[in-house]
Parts: C-alpha cells; structure tokens; sequence
C-alpha cells in the first residue's frame, strides 16, 4: 500500500485492502475513520451486512504500521456526499 495523507479528523485518507472470501484482496480507499466505523471508497462493493477483513496503514512516530481487522458491513452507497461509491463497517 502507499503512503496516507495525514489530515486533522476524519479527513484522514489512505489507501486500504478489503476481502470478503480469504485470500483475495480488492483495493479501496478508507476515509471517515472513528470509534464506530470507517467507510470505504471502491467501486466493488460487499453485500450489506456481510462479514469483511479490512487492512489500511495508520502513521506512527517513525513509520506506518499497517492495521488489519475484521468488519461488519452496515452501509452501501451508490455515491455519499462526496460522490464516492462504498460501504461503511463496523
């Protein structure tokens, strides 16, 4: 994956990896990150409430560190108020 770019809040933006089956990974971009969820950008999209492995890099004081966790998906969207297509986890 490539470098985030570091914003203040919930504009923080970095490209991300999702899976629904295991093994096979589809590149998005994961934005809106807090305690309740992030949503991410893509043009391939899960089904609602199903069960997703996301991965995304976070900054550290000396390096990324990459994130990997499981996700529930709890929204689709065919364009947000940004215009991107994507889904929301929890």
């Amino acid at each position: 994956m490539t470098p985030s770019t570091r914003t203040s809040g919930s504009d923080y933006k970095a490209p991300a990896q999702f899976s629904i089956e295991v093994g096979r990974w589809h590149e998005a971009l994961v934005s809106d990150i807090s305690a309740k969820g992030a949503f991410f950008a893509t043009g391939l999209l899960p089904e609602l409430s199903s069960n997703v492995r996301v991965r995304f890099a976070v900054p550290s004081e000396d390096e990324q560190k990459t994130i990997e966790l499981p996700g529930l998906v709890v929204k689709l969207s065919d364009s947000d108020a940004a215009g991107r297509r994507g889904f929301a986890v929890l």
